[in-house]
């Protein structure tokens, strides 16, 4: 039964499912309000009813003591004030008694005859009342009838206090034969509603397994494949409704992506491989590159300058000038880089000596009004850089930065990653590029008429093919200038 009620469940539309869902609450609410009208209809009908007849017999002793009162007063006094005192108790008194229940089978035999032996005994109370209000004050018979008054004075209130004692002994057994059907329908109200709990709560399980655990599946896939991961496992649902539409539908949706992505990369491998070959035949891009490396190089004669050194660094070694031999060294070493490097791909380390020797020089010159300062942040022996690359945008910071610069500063080095992105900076504090100026430069980026060779050279090489990277420059004045070079894809 349960597994044939679940396929029910499964099999049913969204509209319906939440058809069935409402009218179950609609149900409950709408029993649990007959329940308790019932009840409270029950309860409080009866329960009003014994506290009206116990207030009405209470009610009708207080009158006819009233009335008594009244009576005793005209008794005494016949004038006009206490008569109309005493019309107005009887008027009290005739009310409660047509208020009193006189229905024989409702109050039952005893009520009955005490009810109507007060109701006699007031009538002929009455008619005494009336012959006493015709006789004359001083004749025997007002006496006499005063007497016949009071008599049924006392019977009434005697009858009155049964009557009031019967009604709430009536009242009692009344409540206490109906308090069991009390009880067992506030008990049936407590089970009614446990079960209808139970139904919202297993219903509303249901409702939350089979629509708001699968959207929310299909949310996480989704974020997923946002990510470019399709690695996750198909969702799985039993629906046979709308949910399980969109569920076989989105799962086939993100299959078709996949094998779409996978062609996608397929044929951008294979360009990549077309391309490489296409760069193996771009012999002029090389010679080109390779003409302003060499023109980079050869702005001296390094072979005159290099053998011309060496001499001099032996002598100034034999002369004991330690210094001069340091400066010499780092010269050496600056046209020994010049001479032998002939490639456009060069170790990170190699690049950073150079850049330190040629600031050993500057610092030589400039003394301590440069300072040079490097952030290295990966393995210099492992990155590979274009050649000629740092020492030509140190030697534009000192130049054109920091020379004219009266305090002088510094020039700082960071090289880092950025996800596989290398990250070259170049920074000094000088006294940076005029605004126009600046955007004369970057303009000059874009169009490719360099005018200079150093910056220049190195902005073709970074933007070539072989290497695809970008280089940037900011600056303000008075601030200094950042020189930044991204090359993508170098781990």
């Amino acid at each position: 039964m349960k597994r044939k009620f679940k396929d029910f469940w499964l099999g049913i539309k969204i509209k319906d499912k939440i058809k069935v869902y409402i009218s179950l609450i609609f149900v409950s609410i709408l029993l649990f309000m007959t329940l308790d009208v019932t009840i409270s209809k029950e309860y409080l009908y009866d329960f009003s009813k014994i506290l009206n007849d116990d207030s009405i017999t209470i009610h009708l002793v207080n009158c006819l003591e009233n009335e008594k009162t009244a009576f005793r007063n005209y008794a005494r006094t016949k004038n006009s004030n206490n008569l109309l005192s005493l019309t107005e108790a009887m008027s009290d008194t005739k009310e409660c008694l047509d208020k009193i229940p006189f229905d024989y089978n409702q109050i039952g035999e005893e009520r009955y005859a005490l009810t109507w032996s007060i109701m006699n005994a007031y009538s002929v109370y009455e008619n005494n009342i009336s012959r006493l209000m015709e006789t004359d004050v001083y004749d025997s018979e007002y006496i006499r009838t005063q007497y016949k008054i009071y008599d049924e004075f006392s019977y009434m209130k005697g009858y009155a206090d049964k009557l009031v004692l019967l009604t709430i002994d009536s009242g009692d057994k009344t409540f206490r034969s109906k308090l069991p059907r009390f009880v067992a329908l506030a008990v049936i109200i407590i089970i009614t509603n446990i079960v209808l709990l139970l139904l919202i709560i297993t219903f509303s399980k249901m409702m939350v397994d089979t629509i708001v655990n699968p959207i929310i599946r299909l949310a996480d896939a989704s974020k997923k494949i946002a990510m470019n991961d399709f690695s996750s496992e198909d969702v799985v649902v039993d629906n046979q409704d709308e949910v399980g539409e969109l569920t076989s539908v989105f799962n086939s949706m993100k299959h078709a992506t996949k094998d779409r992505i996978m062609a996608l990369e397929d044929r951008r491998h294979t360009e990549e491989l077309l391309y490489a070959e296409a760069m193996k035949n771009s012999e002029m891009e090389k010679q080109l590159l390779q003409a302003q490396t060499d023109l980079l190089r050869n702005q001296i004669n390094p072979h005159f300058l290099f053998n011309t050194l060496n001499v001099i660094s032996g002598m100034a070694n034999l002369e004991d000038a330690p210094t001069t031999e340091k400066m010499i060294g780092s010269l050496s070493a600056l046209f020994r880089y010049n001479l032998k490097n002939v490639e456009h791909k060069i170790a990170l380390a190699q690049e950073l000596k150079i850049a330190r020797d040629y600031m050993y020089l500057q610092q030589m010159r400039f003394g301590s009004r440069i300072e040079y300062q490097e952030d290295i942040r990966v393995n210099v022996d492992e990155v590979i850089v274009p050649s000629y690359l740092l020492q030509p945008l140190i030697e534009n910071s000192i130049i054109h930065g920091l020379a004219r610069k009266e305090k002088g500063g510094w020039v700082k080095v960071r090289v880092k990653w950025v996800n596989n992105d290398l990250h070259v900076i170049v920074g000094d504090n000088g006294i940076g590029i005029p605004r126009k100026q600046l955007e004369t430069i970057r303009k000059t980026f874009e169009t490719g008429d360099f005018k200079g060779i150093g910056v220049g050279n190195i902005y073709k090489r970074i933007r070539s093919n072989m290497w695809k990277g970008s280089m940037t420059i900011s600056s303000k004045e008075n601030m200094g200038t950042i020189i930044r070079i991204i090359i993508p894809n170098n781990r």
